[in-house]
């Protein structure tokens, strides 16, 4: 939105105000190359920020690039997580026979009933 300055009216209004004209000339002059310079300021400034800022369609490639890691790592976890699974199922089992068997080991009543359910002692 560009915004105008009416130089002439400024001119006017300041030599209504019993300015010299020459004084009034510059003032109006100043005002309007103020005027020009911030309009061009304010343009220069817009230009470099829509450089440097993301705009909605950066910001789109940037979520549908994470998501895809985001993926890529849950995959990567959920099999690495199967396969610890796994092992601590084979290693609890693995514990559970040991201590069975040292429970059994430890107590000599249990060894006669083994025998006697087995068969081996009459």
């Amino acid at each position: 939105m560009a915004t105008t300055i009416d130089t002439l009216k400024i001119y006017e209004r300041l030599k209504d105000a019993e300015l010299s004209e020459k004084a009034a000339k510059e003032i109006a002059e100043v005002i309007k190359e103020t005027t020009d310079f911030s309009s061009g300021m304010k343009t220069e400034i817009k230009e470099e920020l829509s450089k440097d800022l993301a705009t909605e369609g950066n910001l789109q490639l940037v979520e549908t690039r994470l998501s895809g890691e985001i993926t890529k790592v849950e995959t990567r976890l959920s099999g690495e997580m199967k396969v610890l699974k796994s092992d601590l199922e084979w290693k609890m089992k693995l514990y559970f026979l040991v201590l069975a068997f040292l429970i059994i080991l430890s107590n000599p009543r249990a060894l006669d009933l083994i025998s006697k359910l087995l068969g081996i002692v009459k």
